[in-house]
């Protein structure tokens, strides 16, 4: 759930920033998309930028710091309810859109608790979103770790020798390959000689949500694309796009079942195949005509450097606690993210109360 405006921008002038002004955003403002992924709703946030330019399909508003605090409106606006009467107006015919947006979502009517408690209500809820968005910091943090830690052994090949010190640049011996120079002892060979890998399957049926029967995630090629009943894999295992769109690599571990639009890949040495797939060119590997196409043949005979066991073994050490780490912060967030949906729709509703300076919650 992101709370805060964020991503790729794009940047315009001041001076067009100044002809634009209705449009400007300033920090504490709450961003709504009305057309195109409605129930979108981020709060602009303190210290990045003085101020941001929304798009035609997006409103702002500048609350009353006075009667509502920001971010209590900012979950409501996310709570089952808020995103209800956000949505009640809107229509699918065409580009989705929210039918007189201005008006329509002026009208909306809002419960306020006395405003202590708007901002004990939005610091339980957002010290929830602050730790899962430091967790996921962290990870990726630890992940480009371990992609610096790729690159200088398997591309530059400068992994420690026998003292110690960076191989190629303290000139270890190189030997001529078919993907060029690499230590000698190392090897090319094909990454379906280090891999399994298959194509997913279509389920008997799914839902676009979790059910009591529909609990396992229905992956596809970027995401969950819905729930299923029963599981192929628990195990680690990475998945690409077989068809559509290509390039994005996730990595499995618990229960679920891959779509018949991926490939799955199970390796040994998992970490190591894992920036493989990061670093190839799928655009080379394109076979469709009309959309994009991998086979798992061609995915197979792909060429890969192959290092001596012992390499690999210390890259694995190092990886495995890294990823570990990952998996835990996963973990943690996964968790977070239930107690803050569970507490959303009681504490926006008043199911359950949150005294002010942190006095505690009563049911």
């Amino acid at each position: 759930m992101e709370s805060f405006v964020g991503g790729v921008f794009s940047y315009v002038s001041e001076e067009k920033a100044d002809s634009l002004n209705r449009s400007v955003a300033y920090p504490g403002d709450v961003i709504i998309t009305h057309r195109g992924t409605l129930g979108q709703v981020s709060l602009v946030p303190n210290g990045k930028y003085p101020r941001y330019v929304t798009s035609q399909s997006q409103l702002r508003f500048t609350p009353d710091s006075k009667k509502i605090d920001a971010k209590f409106l900012l979950y409501f606006f996310k709570s089952r309810n808020g995103q209800y009467e956000l949505l009640m107006n809107s229509s699918q015919v065409g580009v989705p859109a929210i039918a007189t947006p201005t008006k329509s979502i002026k009208s909306i009517s809002i419960t306020l608790p006395p405003l202590p408690e708007q901002k004990a209500i939005a610091a339980v809820l957002s010290a929830c979103d602050d730790k899962i968005e430091l967790l996921r910091e962290q990870n990726q943090t630890l992940e480009a770790i371990a992609q610096t830690i790729f690159k200088e052994w398997f591309v530059n090949f400068n992994f420690p020798d026998k003292n110690g010190k960076p191989y190629r640049d303290n000139g270890g011996e190189m030997v001529d390959s078919e993907l060029g120079e690499i230590p000698k002892g190392w090897r090319v060979g094909k990454l379906g000689d280090i891999t399994s890998i298959s194509s997913g399957k279509r389920p008997k049926n799914s839902q676009p949500n979790q059910t009591t029967t529909h609990q396992i995630p229905l992956i596809g090629a970027t995401k969950i694309m819905g729930y299923v009943e029963d599981y192929l894999y628990e195990e680690n295992i990475l998945i690409i796009g077989r068809v559509g769109t290509h390039g994005q690599i996730q990595r499995f571990y618990t229960k679920i079942w891959p779509s018949d639009n991926t490939l799955v890949i199970k390796a040994n040495d998992f970490d190591y195949v894992y920036f493989i797939l990061k670093s190839i060119d799928y655009e080379i590997m394109n076979r469709g005509a009309v959309q994009a196409l991998i086979t798992q043949t061609d995915l197979k005979n792909y060429l890969v450097i192959i290092p001596d066991n012992k390499t690999m073994n210390k890259f694995n050490a190092i990886t495995i606690s890294l990823f570990k780490k990952i998996k835990n912060n996963t973990l943690q967030t996964q968790t977070l993210a239930q107690i803050r949906d569970t507490l959303l729709p009681k504490l926006m509703s008043g199911e359950l109360r949150v005294a002010p300076y942190g006095g505690g919650a009563d049911l």
